[in-house]
């Protein structure tokens, strides 16, 4: 996916999100004038692949792969649309089961949770 965004005055404004670049080639030109004609920046943002639930929580290392693929709502793990730029984790983990629920509970996911958003530097 490619997103694009205007800046002006420290404010970002998402204009566009393209999934292929055929589409982004040739939608670009007109973009870049209207930033132009605004008064705005123009920035392109190149998102990972986006995956599913499930292929974000493989990346964990065991046991809490195992764990959170045990614990997770089995249709929620076939959910796409996280693309992991704003960190994995962040996007992931909380939307996958009630951590309270859970045999392990809510502090242990809480913990895990932090020690990756501190790892992606979101904290």
């Amino acid at each position: 996916m490619i997103t694009v965004r205007f800046k002006k005055d420290n404010l970002l404004e998402e204009v566009a999100s393209f999934h292929t670049t055929q589409a982004f080639d040739a939608c670009c030109p007109a973009l870049e004038i209207l930033a132009e004609e605004l008064g705005m920046l123009f920035e392109v943002v190149k998102s990972v692949k986006e995956k599913t639930m499930l292929e974000w929580l493989q990346q964990l290392p065991e046991p809490y792969r195992t764990q959170a693929i045990d614990n997770a709502e089995p249709l929620r793990l076939l959910l796409t649309g996280y693309s992991g730029l704003s960190g994995w984790s962040s996007g992931v983990l909380p939307e996958a089961f009630v951590w309270s629920y859970t045999p392990e509970g809510n502090e242990y996911w809480k913990e895990l949770h932090n020690t990756l958003l501190m790892e992606e530097g979101n904290v």
